[in-house]
């Protein structure tokens, strides 16, 4: 039974015109070899995204970082020491300042992982402040794949959220849809709502603003500071 279908469907390939038959070789051609297509296609993109782990050393505490720390203490102590602090203060970084306080945040975050391990490594992100925008770069390692990620972006901190504007976003050396980064940064921004350092900050903070000099001039409350360092309401 087998052997007469057979039998039929070469006799109607040869009834069938020649045009008509290229056209089936075609689509059979291509039916047969969608998987290997579909294959190469998959490791493209595999290769695209994925390579080797990157590291990303500690950058070492300068003098210049440690005086940046000092003068940011030295303009905050005089208003949070006061016996009745102000409701708001500001206080303006340069780009050079901004850098600094974020060597000091990425050592501090290494000595706590020391003590207190975390998800995140302290070698397997960077962040530098250029431009006026903040650029990451991290690290992920998923099964035996690697995902190295990059952005730039512009954040704004103002009614006690924030907001992300995405200027760029890749993985590997493949560029994403900006729109991408947006959902993922409100998606986790969502979750940090609740988290007790999210809602301090913000008790803090009241805005940071980018400004045309790409100076971050920061809008603090000193009362609510001072509550938090000397314990006191």
């Amino acid at each position: 039974m087998k052997e007469e279908s057979d039998d039929m469907a070469i006799q109607a390939l040869k009834n069938t015109p020649s045009k008509k038959k290229n056209k089936i070789r075609v689509w059979l051609f291509l039916f047969v070899s969608l998987p290997a297509v579909l294959l190469i296609v998959v490791l493209m993109l595999v290769s695209l995204v994925t390579g080797k782990q990157m590291s990303y050393p500690l950058p070492p505490l300068t003098a210049e970082a440690m005086s940046t720390q000092m003068k940011v203490f030295q303009h905050v102590y005089p208003e949070v020491s006061k016996k009745f602090p102000s409701e708001q203060a500001e206080i303006e970084l340069t780009p050079s300042e901004v850098g600094n306080l974020l060597i000091i945040g990425r050592n501090a975050h290494a000595l706590s992982h020391g003590v207190s391990p975390s998800g995140v490594f302290p070698d397997a992100y960077q962040i530098k402040y250029q431009d006026g925008k903040f650029r990451f770069n991290y690290s992920y390692r998923y099964g035996s794949m690697n995902f190295n990620f990059y952005a730039e972006v512009i954040p704004d901190f103002h009614s006690n959220r924030i907001v992300v504007k995405p200027i760029a976003f890749k993985v590997g050396s493949l560029r994403l849809p900006r729109s991408i980064l947006t959902s993922s940064a409100e998606s986790a921004i969502k979750k940090l709502q609740n988290n007790k350092d999210y809602k301090r900050f913000f008790e803090v903070i009241v805005s940071v603003e980018i400004k045309e000099n790409h100076n971050l001039k920061v809008i603090y409350r000193p009362a609510r500071l001072a509550e938090l360092l000397w314990g006191f309401k």
